[in-house]
């Protein structure tokens, strides 16, 4: 089933880097495996723009721990899969796949060149979440849509179209746009 999708834009010589995370860390499913995120390249993706990059393997030791890093959250550095990075490098069209535990970042933008990309995240029917309330099969919204301080909306955001609100600016009405530019001022 489809759970969200994302827009990643990386401008010229300014998109910033992701740090180091574990997609189900932020879907809390209580098997990783049961998460899929298709990265598609809007544009060429390569070391100098910022292309995704994998820790080998990873994906084998489960969701570790992450810690607070500005407006993100960043797997500890006690449990960064130690092997070297690989980096994904694709041709705009292209697709790379990775399971829910794959431990992956994006370096910075230090072309001349955009990077655009779309993130669709499946999760396998009937699957079971972690919530405030313990393991649930359905859908934890509670946990994904409330935005503390977000008044004007009424605190909710529709899950599907903003999955990790801490990166977008919804008050300027980007909703579903990840800008990972230097300038962007993080929620």
């Amino acid at each position: 089933m489809l759970l969200s999708t994302q827009a990643f834009l990386k401008p010229p010589g300014e998109g910033a880097p992701r740090s180091w995370h574990q997609d189900n860390w932020y879907f809390g499913l209580t098997n990783s495996a049961n998460v899929l995120t298709a990265w598609i390249a809007l544009d060429d993706a390569d070391d100098t723009n910022g292309a995704l990059r994998y820790k080998s393997g990873s994906h084998k030791r489960g969701v570790v721990g992450h810690a607070a890093n500005g407006a993100e959250r960043t797997i500890a550095d006690e449990y960064l899969e130690p092997t070297s990075p690989e980096i994904a490098a694709v041709r705009r069209g292209g697709v790379v796949f990775h399971h829910g535990a794959t431990q992956h970042s994006s370096g910075t933008n230090t072309s001349g060149r955009p990077r655009r990309a779309y993130g669709v995240h499946y999760v396998r029917r009937g699957s079971a979440f972690y919530s405030d309330a313990g393991v649930t099969t359905g859908f934890p919204l509670k946990a994904l849509i409330a935005i503390p301080g977000l008044s004007t909306l009424g605190d909710q955001v529709d899950p599907f179209v903003v999955p990790e609100v801490g990166r977008v600016n919804v008050r300027q009405g980007v909703v579903g746009l990840r800008d990972e530019s230097a300038s962007t001022a993080k929620l």
